[in-house]
């Protein structure tokens, strides 16, 4: 089976964060790396490929869609499943009598999912942070192959600060 795996890197402010967050549609520069498998020979290394992203909020269930001028990516943002049922969450008190096994645990058994608001800023409710992955059958050139996304977005600050 022929794989086509891209890491999606994206920087974006705590403005952009809460666009996203409002359902606004937000325009970026990010960096993909793409590596093609198949039975087990890698395209490796991945060459980095700057490109435009439009990141979307809506209701749109596919993940990541190639742009019509294919310089770039529409990335729709994943939504709370619809039948997601909230665990009550636990006081701090009770969060600090867990051991990190048993804190693990908890986070396991209960996931909270990735949305949008989880790249608002930390005092705002967030994480300033947001991964996720898709996978996809596609038709390249006749040929159905799986495409495995992989999309990282995360504040400009980190990586400005990774230069220090």
């Amino acid at each position: 089976m022929l794989i086509l795996s891209i890491l999606h890197n994206i920087f974006i402010s705590p403005e952009q964060a809460r666009q996203l967050n409002n359902q606004e549609t937000v325009d970026v520069v990010g960096v993909s790396l793409p590596v093609w498998y198949y039975k087990g020979i890698t395209s490796e290394p991945a060459e980095e490929l700057f490109c435009q992203y439009t990141l979307k909020n809506d209701d749109n269930d596919q993940a990541v869609l190639v742009k019509d001028s294919k310089d770039g990516y529409i990335i729709h943002l994943p939504k709370t499943p619809k039948d997601y049922i909230p665990k009550e969450p636990l006081s701090d008190e009770e969060w600090r009598k867990l051991s990190p096994t048993e804190q693990n645990e908890w986070h396991f058994k209960n996931p909270i999912p990735m949305t949008a608001k989880n790249l608002l800023p930390i005092q705002e409710g967030g994480g300033e942070y947001l991964f996720f992955r898709k996978q996809d059958k596609v038709k390249i050139k006749q040929r159905e192959i799986t495409a495995v996304h992989a999309v990282e977005i995360k504040y400009m600050s980190r990586l400005i600060d990774s230069f220090n």
